[in-house]
């Protein structure tokens, strides 16, 4: 998310689907940097990265249209740590916390032959 960005709003949308029961599950990842062995503190974490599910849309088994909306700030973070997931997330959720610059949407397709045309996800970034 650009530095000037306090919220996002997505969407999601689901063309035509075959295939027996088919299950479309959609994450957006945030990038947890790791540092590197022997890495000095205050530099750019150079380790092999983490993404962690920080939002999941609810599960598309037909075609659809979803809006998520994220918003970022202070002072909505959880006093209880978390595991880290990938792909895990249960759907329809969105966990609180500050909101990191990287992301990545990451899918995950289930079913008997399934088929999922016209997918598309669109980000609009809210200063």
């Amino acid at each position: 998310m650009p530095d000037w960005a306090t919220a996002v709003i997505l969407k999601l949308v689901v063309g035509t689907t075959t295939g027996t029961s088919p299950t479309l599950d959609v994450y957006i990842q945030q990038k947890i940097g790791t540092a590197a062995a022997g890495q000095l503190a205050q530099a750019q974490p150079t380790g092999t990265a983490l993404y962690d599910d920080f939002a999941a849309f609810t599960q598309a088994t037909a075609a659809a249209t979803q809006i998520l909306r994220i918003v970022g700030g202070g002072g909505q973070g959880t006093t209880q740590p978390t595991a880290a997931s990938d792909a895990a997330l249960t759907a329809g959720t969105v966990r609180n916390g500050p909101i990191g610059r990287t992301w990545r949407a990451k899918a995950k397709v289930g079913g008997t032959n399934p088929s999922f045309t016209g997918v598309n996800l669109v980000a609009q970034f809210i200063p």
